[in-house]
């Protein structure tokens, strides 16, 4: 009797099976590679950390010198301390240019900036506003820096994800998560207001985050980190960047900071949820813009050859050439499109901001001891529809004190055309008040 060995030839659902006993005994590897990982690698170099250095004269006495000072108060000579703070801030240009706080920067005497890659530099503060706590610093680095692109405001939604990255404590890019928990928050101090558009966050914000970036989970820049409420966890706050995003194009103004124009005024607005636009409100007669043919309502596309987002990449431009330089521009003028170059030309600020405030509001004011007075006031402005007359003293506008023709002109450039704002002015000793509208 002869034996044979014979093979079956497995059923399919046989293979089936052991094909799946095989998947489940090799442990899965979950990617550990998450959207927050890839946004921290992204734009984690853009995030600086700020050091800044202040004199403070005459700090506050000890005891026993305050004992000795009821003695020798006229032989002491005046004391002088350093003191140091840290902070964050957002590299938003590759040529240097940084957004933060004006808090952390405040009677800086010196500003120091580290890069992630650990490389110094010192810090120019190119301008500061209080009311909306943000500073423009500029660094002048050896080649094209890191930076991070912006974000649109109206499209933030309330229980997203999002990344907060600063330097708290001096701890170089940390990196905390949460949502967005709210927005259009209203803060202040004292019982007083003094934002209405604040971004409200769960994600912890420790002193020496200010000034860092808040961000969505695609890596673009939603916030400046600016405070956290002491009395409560998961309560951060940020200023949105559509407002960021308007304060840049106002403290980089080529006008105040070099003295050159090209002889335009301009406004920036937002034209869908993710696309802004620039274009002319008005052309200055005799300036290199009238000359090249520029008009009203053209919007500006590109400049030097690089696509325009905002009001900032406009001055920019301008900021970092000099008196005597051509920039190219490509405008949209009716369904038309066409190129030109204009030189930039010394600017005569007087003449500028008396030309901006009688086109905008309808006045001429007149910087006196102690204020701003109404010298004359056009006729169906603004002003005169609400019933300013020449005389008047501006007190101020939009809450924000008016005390300088500089501080009329700031109030006036946070203000998009035809946008409302509160007025008061001083006539014949009593306070009136009223909204005025940009025109």
């Amino acid at each position: 009797m002869h034996l044979s060995i014979i093979f079956y030839k497995p059923s399919g659902w046989l293979l089936m099976l052991l094909l799946l006993l095989q998947e489940f005994a090799v442990p899965q590897q979950h990617s550990r590679r998450t959207p927050v990982v890839e946004v921290v690698e992204k734009v984690g170099p853009a995030i600086v950390n700020i050091s800044t250095e202040q004199l403070a004269k005459n700090p506050q006495p000890t005891d026993i010198e305050d004992f000795f000072n009821d003695f020798f108060e006229s032989y002491r000579p005046p004391v002088v301390l350093k003191t140091h703070s840290l902070g964050s801030g957002v590299l938003v240009d590759r040529e240097g240019f940084i957004i933060t706080n004006h808090h952390v920067v405040q009677r800086a005497s010196k500003i120091s900036v580290f890069l992630a890659d650990k490389s110094k530099y010192e810090a120019q503060i190119l301008a500061s506003d209080e009311k909306n706590d943000l500073a423009l610093l500029k660094i002048n680095p050896r080649e094209g820096l890191p930076y991070i692109k912006m974000g649109i405001s109206s499209d933030i939604m309330i229980g997203e994800s999002v990344i907060t990255l600063g330097n708290p404590f001096g701890l170089q890019n940390t990196v905390t998560t949460g949502v967005i928990s709210a927005t259009d928050r209203s803060i202040g101090a004292r019982g007083e207001v003094h934002f209405h558009d604040f971004l409200q966050t769960d994600a912890p914000i420790n002193p020496g985050n200010s000034g860092g970036a808040l961000l969505n989970i695609n890596g673009e820049l939603i916030g400046i980190n600016v405070a956290i409420f002491s009395k409560g966890q998961g309560l951060g706050f940020a200023i949105p960047v559509n407002r960021m995003r308007r304060m840049l194009g106002v403290l980089l103004d080529p006008i105040k900071l070099k003295k050159q124009w090209v002889g335009i005024d301009l406004e920036e607005r937002e034209s869908n949820s993710v696309v802004w636009t620039v274009r002319v409100l008005k052309v200055f007669e005799n300036s290199p813009a009238d000359r090249a043919g520029i008009s009203q309502g053209d919007v500006i596309k590109k400049i030097d050859g690089i696509p325009l987002e905002c009001l900032f990449d406009f001055n920019k431009k301008i900021y970092l050439k000099d008196v005597g330089d051509t920039v190219s521009l490509e405008l949209l003028s009716g369904h038309r499109i066409k190129t030109m170059n204009l030189k930039i030309a010394n600017a005569q600020p007087g003449k500028v901001e008396e030309n901006i405030f009688w086109d905008q509001i309808g006045i001429l004011p007149l910087q006196v001891q102690g204020g701003v007075l109404v010298r004359k006031v056009k006729a169906s402005s603004s002003a005169a529809r609400i019933g300013i007359q020449a005389g008047d003293i501006l007190v101020s506008m939009e809450d924000f004190p008016i005390r300088t023709l500089d501080e009329l002109l700031y109030v006036l450039n946070t203000k998009g055309k035809r946008e409302s704002f509160n007025i008061v002015i001083m006539r014949e000793g009593r306070k009136l008040g009223g909204n005025i509208m940009k025109e």
